[in-house]
C-alpha cells in the first residue's frame, strides 16, 4: 500500500463507522485508500471487483482463474460452506471465508458471517450490522474494505500484532496502544458516550462479559481479568452459566493472572466454587497466597509491576490525544488504561531484563502532552490520579478486596495469623482509597466517614519514632493520602492553608524548588474541594512566574495554575477559574521567552480540550502579543 493510502486509511479509521461508510461511497475517497484491492502473503494481490465477477458465475468446488492485471496468476473456488479457497501463482492455497461476502448466494454470505463471527475473538461489535448488509446483497468494494479493517482491529489480531512487534523490537510508543474503537468494544462492550459509570457497568460491561463467558470461557476470563480493576465489577455472576470443568480449563489455559486485579478476579471465581469442588479450593489458595506474597515483598523480581504502571500511563496519554477516544468518559478511559496493559502483559513473552528496559523506554516517552492529558482528566474527575500508582500498593489493594470477599475461615485456612499481621500495615494504608472508576468529585457533606480535625497535623508533625519533626514533604504526602479517604474539617483545612502560606519562599525563588509541595497541595485542594487552598497555590505560581525570566518557570506556573483549578465544583467551573488566573499570569510574565513558553503551553492544552469548552484564548492572545 502506498504511503498516501496508508495515511488516508488511518484517518478514515479514526472516524465513526457510519461517517467512514458514507465517505467510502465517494469514488475519489475509495480510490485514495485503495479500498478496492487487497494483498495476501504467499498468494498475491487482487481486486474485489474481479473476485466478485468470478464468484457470480463460478460453479461450486472448481477453481476458476481470476482475470485482471492485479490478480494475474490467481484462481478461486466457491464453496457452499463459505470456505472460499484462493490459489496463488506459486500453487499455495489459503481458505478465506471473508471472500464469501462477495458471493451472489445469500446463504453462502450468511454462513460466511457466522464463520467470521466465530473466528473474531473475543467479540465482533458490529456483527449484526454486517449480517444485515450481507443478507441484502454482496458487499460493495468500500464496504468490504471497511469489514476487513474492522476484523483486523478486534482484540485477538491486535494483541498478536503488538506481541510480534515487541519480539522483533520494531515498534514505537503508539504501536503499543490501539486507537481504533473496535478493539476496545470487542473487549469491554460499547463505549459509554452518554452514560455514567454505574449504568455502564450494569447495562453494558456486565452483560458483555457474561456473553463472552458463554461463548468462549477462555476469552471471557481474559476480558474479565482485564476489567476487574473496579470493585463494582463482580466476577462471580458472570460465570453462572459456565461449568466447573470449562472454567477450570480456562484458568489452566491462561493462568491466575500477571497483574494484581487479574489475580484477584481469579481468586474470587475460585473461592466462590471452592466449597463444592476441591480443584477450585487449590486455585483459590494459590491465588490468595500470590496476593499476600506480592503485597509483603518489596521487590518485583520480574519488573512487571513497573511495566504495568508505565503502560497504564502511556495508554491514558495516547487515548487522551486520540481524536475520538479523548471524548470518551474519563472513568472509561481509566478502565481501558488497566484493561489493555493486562491483556498485553498476559500475551508478552520477553525476558526479565527486557521487561525492565521496556518499562524505562515507555517512561522516557511520556511527553508534556501526557502530563497535560492527566491534568485535564483531573479537572473532570480529581478523585483519582496516576502519580500515586505503586506496584506494592496495587497488590495490597487487591489482597484487601480478596480478604473482604472471603469468609474469615477460608482466609485463615490459607494465611496464618502471623501472615495476616504482616500484611496489616499494607492493608491499612490502602483501605478506603478509591479505585480508578471512582474519580468523580465527592460530595463530602453527604459522606459518612470520619471528619478529621487539626489534631491530624499535630500527629503528623511528630510522626518520627524519636519524636523529631517529620520531613515537610512527607507530611504533605500523608495529608494528600488521607484527603482521598476522609473529610477534612474546616479547622484542619484552615491550618493547612496557614502552613502553606507560612512556608512560602522568598520572592524570586525558583518555582521548581517547591514544585513538589505545590503539586501535592493542588491534589489535596482538588480532592477536598478547597478552593481557598487552590487560590494560595495559584498565587504562588503567578508570583514565581512574574519574578523569573526562565521560560521553564513560566510553563511550570501554567501547569500548577491549571492543576489547582481542580478544586472548583466541576469541570466547567475549573476551566473558568483557571482562565482568570492564567490571564493574570499572562499579564505579569516578563516579555519575550517566558511569554512564548507560556503561550506554547496554553496552545498545547487547548488542542486537548474540546472546542466548545475552551476558555483560555484571552491569556493566549496576551502572552502571544508579548512573546517577541
Amino acid at each position: 500500500m502506498k504511503l498516501e493510502a496508508e495515511v488516508a486509511r488511518i484517518q478514515l479509521n479514526s472516524l465513526p463507522p457510519l461517517i467512514a461508510e458514507r465517505l467510502l461511497m465517494r469514488r475519489d475517497v475509495a480510490s485514495l485508500v485503495e479500498a478496492g484491492s487487497a494483498s495476501i502473503r504467499d498468494i498475491g494481490q487482487f481486486r474485489y471487483a474481479d473476485i466478485r465477477d468470478v464468484l457470480a458465475t463460478a460453479p461450486l468446488g472448481s477453481f476458476v482463474d481470476v482475470s485482471g492485471a492485479v490478480g494475474a496468476g490467481l484462481s478461486i473456488a466457491r464453496s457452499s460452506d463459505a470456505l472460499i479457497r484462493v490459489r496463488g501463482q506459486t500453487g499455495k492455497e489459503k481458505i478465506l471465508p471473508e471472500l464469501s461476502l462477495l458471493d451472489p448466494s445469500q446463504e453462502i454470505r450468511l454462513e460466511g458471517i457466522r464463520l467470521l463471527s466465530e473466528r473474531a475473538q473475543p467479540h465482533w461489535p458490529r456483527r449484526l450490522s454486517w449480517r444485515q448488509k450481507a443478507s441484502d446483497s454482496p458487499l460493495a468494494d468500500s464496504e468490504f474494505g471497511l469489514l476487513l479493517d474492522e476484523l483486523q482491529n478486534i482484540a485477538e489480531p491486535v494483541i498478536g500484532e503488538i506481541g510480534q512487534k515487541l519480539e522483533n523490537a520494531g515498534f514505537g510508543a503508539k504501536d503499543l496502544v490501539p486507537t481504533n474503537t473496535t478493539y476496545y468494544e470487542s473487549i469491554l462492550g460499547g463505549i459509554p458516550w452518554t452514560i455514567g459509570v454505574d449504568e455502564y457497568i450494569a447495562d453494558t460491561l456486565m452483560p458483555h462479559l457474561t456473553a463472552m463467558f458463554s461463548r468462549n470461557p477462555t476469552w471471557g476470563l481474559r476480558c474479565m481479568q482485564a476489567s476487574c480493576v473496579s470493585e463494582r465489577v463482580d466476577p462471580v455472576p458472570l460465570t453462572a452459566s459456565v461449568s466447573n470443568d470449562d472454567l477450570l480449563s480456562a484458568i489452566n489455559s491462561i493462568g491466575h493472572g500477571q497483574t494484581p486485579f487479574a489475580v484477584l478476579a481469579t481468586y474470587k471465581l475460585a473461592s466462590s466454587r471452592a466449597s463444592g469442588d476441591e480443584r477450585f479450593a487449590k486455585v483459590a489458595q494459590a491465588a490468595l497466597q500470590q496476593l499476600f506474597d506480592r503485597t509483603t515483598t518489596g521487590d518485583d523480581p520480574r519488573g512487571l509491576d513497573e511495566l504495568l504502571i508505565a503502560l497504564v500511563k502511556l495508554t491514558l496519554s495516547i487515548m487522551g490525544q486520540a481524536e475520538q477516544l479523548a471524548l470518551a468518559p474519563v472513568f472509561w478511559r481509566r478502565l481501558v488504561a488497566f484493561a489493555h496493559p493486562t491483556l498485553l502483559l498476559e500475551s508478552m513473552n520477553i525476558s526479565e531484563d527486557d521487561v525492565r528496559d521496556l518499562a524505562d523506554w515507555i517512561a522516557a516517552r511520556l511527553t508534556r502532552e501526557s502530563a497535560a492529558v492527566e491534568i485535564l482528566d483531573e479537572l473532570a474527575e480529581p478523585g483519582w490520579r496516576t502519580d500515586s500508582l505503586h506496584g506494592q500498593e496495587l497488590w495490597a489493594t487487591a489482597l484487601l478486596r480478596g480478604l473482604q470477599f472471603s469468609s474469615a475461615s477460608s482466609a485463615s485456612a490459607v494465611l496464618s495469623p502471623a501472615q495476616l499481621k504482616l500484611a496489616e500495615s499494607h492493608l491499612v494504608h490502602v483501605a478506603g482509597l478509591p479505585d480508578p472508576l471512582s474519580g468523580a468529585r465527592r460530595d463530602w457533606a453527604a459522606v459518612t466517614t470520619n471528619t478529621l480535625d487539626a489534631d491530624l497535623l499535630k500527629n503528623m508533625d511528630a510522626a518520627n519514632p524519636d519524636g523529631s519533626a517529620a520531613e515537610p514533604i512527607r507530611v504533605w504526602s500523608a495529608l494528600v493520602h488521607h484527603a482521598q479517604i476522609y473529610r477534612f474539617g474546616e479547622d484542619l483545612l484552615a491550618r493547612i492553608r496557614d502552613r502553606l502560606n507560612s512556608s512560602m519562599p522568598a520572592a524570586g525563588t525558583n518555582l521548581s524548588e517547591d514544585h513538589e509541595t505545590l503539586v501535592l497541595c493542588c491534589n489535596l485542594a482538588s480532592t477536598q474541594g478547597d478552593i481557598d487552598l487552590a487560590a494560595i497555590v495559584a498565587a504562588r505560581a503567578i508570583e514565581a512566574g512574574e519574578s523569573s525570566t526562565d521560560p521553564a518557570s513560566a510553563s511550570l506556573a501554567a501547569y500548577i495554575v491549571i492543576l489547582a483549578a481542580g478544586a472548583a465544583k466541576d469541570k466547567p467551573a475549573s476551566l473558568e477559574w483557571a482562565a482568570e488566573r492564567l490571564l493574570q499570569l499572562a499579564y505579569r510574565l516578563p516579555h519575550g521567552a517566558p511569554c512564548a513558553a507560556f503561550a506554547a503551553t496554553i496552545t498545547m492544552f487547548q488542542r486537548l480540550i474540546p472546542f466548545q469548552e475552551r476558555r483560555w484564548a484571552k491569556a493566549l492572545v496576551v502572552a502571544s502579543s508579548a512573546a517577541t
